[in-house]
């Protein structure tokens, strides 16, 4: 049976992120993953594929090979050798690089949904109460 695409791309990103997630319970994985097609989706557009996003996760290394962090990022690939970053996020050596992106994303969403009060516009919501 076919996924629907949204699924196929949350089903995508959890695969990606599962492995790397330390300490974080599975559920929790399941919401960042949701979240993360949710800003996926916001940047690409909705028919965004799970072929077209990927996840990656590297160690960043200094000097003499030295320990600086871990860097995670969620790219849309557009074409060979173009790509947009989605999502960044680096933490320091040895602290989990997915608590930082769930940090990170949770942001960005709050960010997104905050509402923002328009100019000359009324509050719809308050009007008739």
């Amino acid at each position: 049976m076919a996924f629907p695409a949204s699924e196929a791309l949350h089903q995508h990103i959890f695969s990606a992120i599962d492995p790397m997630r330390g300490p974080l319970p599975p559920h929790v994985v399941k919401v960042i993953s949701h979240n993360i097609a949710f800003l996926v989706k916001r940047a690409g557009g909705p028919s965004v594929s799970a072929s077209q996003v990927s996840v990656s996760i590297i160690d960043v290394r200094g000097v003499n090979n030295c320990e600086i962090g871990h860097k995670a990022t969620v790219c849309i690939h557009q074409g060979p050798y173009e790509f947009r970053v989605v999502v960044t996020v680096q933490v320091p050596w040895g602290h989990p690089v997915m608590i930082g992106l769930t940090e990170k994303v949770d942001s960005i969403i709050k960010e997104i949904l905050e509402p923002r009060p328009k100019s000359g516009m009324m509050d719809t919501m308050s009007v008739g109460a």
